[in-house]
């Protein structure tokens, strides 16, 4: 059994979907009208797709937001944060032959490749939000195929790399599987304006053109007089705020344009711009050092950065 599988009660009338796994014999499953109950692994049973078909039994009842699409291949994450079910769903007409990788450290690593019939979805992997900085690259392989039809798809190869921010905004009814779910669409119907850039890289979508980047000085003065001229009708907190943007978006020019050394003078003040500055550089994987600059010309109000 796993996260995210539909299950009955043997001996009663619930049933619903596994949520959380306690230990080897109990688990919690979450019922209509969203309550969630402890059972004995022994007392329920799993109900698989084509049974469920057979059967004609309808997906569980809940009230959610509305789904995405109403058609579409889509990647569905279901769970608690600590421990997610990751499902390729099929919500199409077509068939799909698929194949899923990992890609992490210019290494690729294939987790699974089968057929996937329309209507119908698949355990990919169960992978922990705790780690979500550490997640791989996802990358899919897919033909859509319909024997019925006078011309085939072609092969897509679709990558995804998630970011933290904006993917809880992905919280959504995912179809087939009857719950909420952080939900991607992944073919080439793929709705832009609910999947938007910041929080997955399609590279499958067509890219715009680059924007030319700048190139910074190789000194910065960050103090707030020369990044805005209304500085005096901004309070404390913004300024801060805009410091740091600035600093941000010119270290990530720098970077972008090869530079191998920077300088930024943020003044002494109470610190608190330099410690920001500082702790965000000790998380930079490109930074090879940085340290106070020329003191006799600076004192201790300026970083010097080495790039790598």
């Amino acid at each position: 059994m796993h996260i995210g599988d539909r299950v009955k009660v043997i001996k009663g009338i619930e049933e619903g979907i596994i949520t959380r796994i306690v230990n080897d014999q109990i688990v919690e499953i979450e019922i209509q009208d969203g309550f969630i109950i402890p059972v004995h692994k022994k007392e329920i049973v799993v109900v698989s797709q084509k049974e469920a078909k057979m059967f004609g039994e309808k997906p569980l009842p809940y009230s959610a937001k509305r789904i995405i699409s109403e058609k579409g291949l889509y990647v569905a994450f279901s769970g608690k944060d600590n421990e997610l079910a990751c499902y390729l769903v099929n919500n199409s007409d077509f068939e799909i032959i698929y194949a899923f990788y990992e890609e992490k450290d210019n290494k690729s690593l294939a987790i699974k490749a089968d057929k996937l019939d329309a209507k119908e979805y698949v355990l990919l992997k169960n992978i922990s939000m705790q780690n979500f900085e550490q997640w791989p690259t996802f990358v899919f392989k897919y033909l859509k195929f319909m024997p019925e039809a006078d011309k085939q798809e072609e092969w897509v190869n679709h990558k995804m790399k998630f970011k933290i921010q904006g993917f809880r905004e992905t919280l959504s009814d995912a179809p087939l599987l009857s719950r909420k779910a952080y939900l991607f669409q992944i073919d080439q119907s793929i709705n832009t304006q609910v999947i938007k850039e910041k929080i997955v890289e399609n590279k499958t979508a067509p890219v715009a053109p680059a924007k030319k980047v700048e190139r910074p000085a190789q000194e910065v003065d960050l103090h707030i007089e020369k990044l805005r001229a209304d500085h005096q009708l901004i309070g404390n907190a913004d300024k801060l705020k805009i410091q740091l943007t600035a600093f941000e978006d010119l270290l990530a020019n720098a970077l972008a344009t090869d530079m191998e050394e920077i300088t930024f003078i943020h003044g002494v003040g109470n610190g608190t711009l330099k410690n920001a500055i500082h702790k965000s550089l000790a998380k930079n994987k490109n930074i090879k050092f940085f340290k106070d600059a020329q003191k006799d010309k600076f004192g201790y109000g300026a970083t010097y950065i080495r790039l790598k």
